[in-house]
C-alpha cells in the first residue's frame, strides 16, 4: 500500500467532515462492494445506489484523504493528451469519443454539484490552455482545428488577444469553456453525505486484505477477518494498490501543489484557469478567498517527497513560475504538498470488467483529470451492472492493448 501524498495540505483544511464512520465488524452482504473511498468509489457509489443496488464502500484509511483531496480542483474537458495527438495514435473515432465522454462528464458534474449544499464548492469556469513558447505554436494550432473541427467549446487567442484581455504575455492560448473549479474535499463531503442518504454504507480503517471469487458471488475478507459477500466489486483504490493486470500499462507520477496566502488585491478576471503546453506543465487557478491554488507534474515516482524543506523549495519554484507570468501577484507559498496520481501510459483510464472475472471492475488510472474521468466511470460502471451498453465503454475498457 502506498502513502499518496506528504506536506501540509490545504482542502482539508477548509470545512469539517460531516461524519466519521467506524471499521467493519461483522460479516455482510450487498450488490456492489467498493474498494476506495476517494473521489472514483464515492462517484461510483452514489450512480449505483442512485439506481437502487445496495453498496458498500470500504476504506482502508479515512475517507476522502488520499490523492482526491490532494489535487488542484481543476476540471477540463481537454486532457493530458491533446485530442489532436488521440486521433494519430487511436483514430478519430476512438479519440473523439473519448473528448466526448469528458465534456459529458463535464456537463454530470456541474448538474451534479446542483444536488449539492453550496454546489460542493464546484464551480463553472473558463479555461486558457496556453503555448509555454513559440515552438508550440503550430501544436496548439492542430489541437484548435481538431476541437472546433468536431465541435468542442474552444476559441483560439493570438498574442495581442490573451495579452490584452488575461495579461498573459505568451504567443497563443486557447479558451474553452464546460470546465470548473472545485473544493475536492467540500465536494466528497457534500457527495458521501448525499450516498448516505441513498443507503450506502461506509467503512473506514476497513483494508481488504483478498477478494476471492465463487461460482455466484465474490467474498471480500477484510484484515480483520470479517467477509463481504457481493454481486460485483469495485476497484476504486488509484495508486495505492498496482495491479498485476494493469501494471505494465500505467505509471504513477508526482505533482507538487501549494495554496498561497491570500492575496491583498484582485488576482485575475473570472477566475480563470490556466495550464501550459510544455512539461512540466504549470497549472494554475484561484479560490473564493483569493488564494492562488498552483502546480506542476514532476517525473515518475514510487513514493512521494517526504522532507518538507524539498516539498516546500519546489513550491516556492512553482511559485515563481506564476508571478513571471502576473508579476502584480503578492502571494506566498502557505500551504505546501505533492501527492502521487496514477496514469495509464495513453493517458485514457481504465474502466470496466477484468479481463479474468468480469465480476471484478476496475476505475483505475484517471490520471490528472481524475475527476472527470471519475464521472464518466460511474455512468459506465453503473451501466454494466444494469446490462446497458454504453457509448464510452469501449474506448475506455480495462482489457484494451
Amino acid at each position: 500500500m502506498k502513502k499518496l501524498s506528504a506536506g501540509n495540505l490545504f482542502w482539508n483544511q477548509t470545512i469539517e467532515p460531516f461524519a466519521c464512520f467506524n471499521p467493519l465488524q461483522n460479516d455482510l452482504e450487498t450488490d456492489v462492494l467498493i474498494i476506495g473511498g476517494g473521489m472514483s468509489g464515492n462517484l461510483c457509489a452514489h450512480e449505483i445506489a442512485g439506481r437502487n443496488h445496495s453498496v458498500v464502500v470500504c476504506e482502508k484509511d479515512q475517507l476522502a484523504m488520499g490523492s482526491s483531496s490532494a489535487s488542484s480542483g481543476i476540471l477540463q474537458y481537454l486532457n493530458d493528451e491533446m485530442l489532436y495527438r488521440l486521433i494519430e495514435s487511436i483514430g478519430e473515432k476512438k479519440a473523439v469519443l473519448f473528448y466526448q465522454m469528458c465534456l459529458d462528464s463535464m456537463k454530470d458534474l456541474i448538474n451534479l454539484s446542483r444536488k449539492m449544499e453550496q454546489y460542493g464548492g464546484l464551480m463553472p469556469r473558463k479555461g486558457v490552455f496556453f503555448a509555454s513558447t513559440k515552438e508550440d505554436v503550430p501544436e496548439l494550432d492542430k489541437e484548435y482545428k481538431a476541437l472546433s473541427d468536431h465541435y468542442f467549446p474552444v476559441s483560439y487567442l493570438d498574442h495581442a488577444e490573451l495579452m490584452r484581455i488575461y495579461g498573459i504575455d505568451r504567443p497563443a492560448a486557447l479558451e474553452t469553456s464546460m470546465n470548473a473549479e472545485v473544493n475536492p474535499y467540500q465536494f466528497l463531503q457534500t457527495l458521501m453525505k448525499l450516498n448516505v442518504s441513498l443507503g450506502v454504507q461506509y467503512y473506514e480503517k476497513t483494508g481488504i486484505k483478498k477478494v476471492k471469487t465463487d461460482k455466484d458471488q465474490i467474498i471480500a475478507t477484510t484484515k480483520n477477518g470479517n467477509r463481504i459477500q457481493a454481486k460485483y466489486v469495485v476497484f476504486a483504490t488509484g495508486c495505492s494498490v498496482i495491479y498485476p493486470e494493469l501494471k505494465k500499462k500505467m505509471k504513477v507520477v508526482n505533482t507538487y501543489t501549494f495554496a498561497s496566502s491570500v492575496s491583498k488585491r484582485p488576482l485575475w478576471q473570472d477566475h480563470v484557469l490556466f495550464r501550459e503546453t510544455r512539461p512540466p506543465y504549470l497549472f494554475f487557478r484561484m479560490t473564493e478567498d483569493n488564494r492562488v491554488i498552483a502546480g506542476e507534474t514532476d517525473k515518475k515516482a514510487d513514493s512521494p517527497e517526504k522532507k518538507k524543506g524539498a516539498i516546500d523549495k519546489r513550491n516556492r519554484e512553482i511559485l515563481e513560475r506564476v508571478q513571471s507570468l502576473m508579476p502584480n501577484l503578492d502571494v506566498k507559498v502557505e500551504y505546501s504538498w505533492n501527492t502521487l496520481s496514477a496514469d495509464s501510459k495513453d493517458h485514457i483510464p481504465f474502466i470496466g470488467p477484468s479481463k479474468k472475472d468480469p465480476r471484478r471492475i476496475y476505475l483505475i488510472g484517471v490520471g490528472g483529470n481524475g475527476l472527470v474521468h471519475s464521472m464518466a466511470g460511474a455512468s459506465i460502471i453503473a451501466d454494466y451492472i444494469d446490462g446497458i451498453k454504453n457509448p464510452y465503454a469501449g474506448v475506455v475498457k480495462a482489457k484494451r492493448k
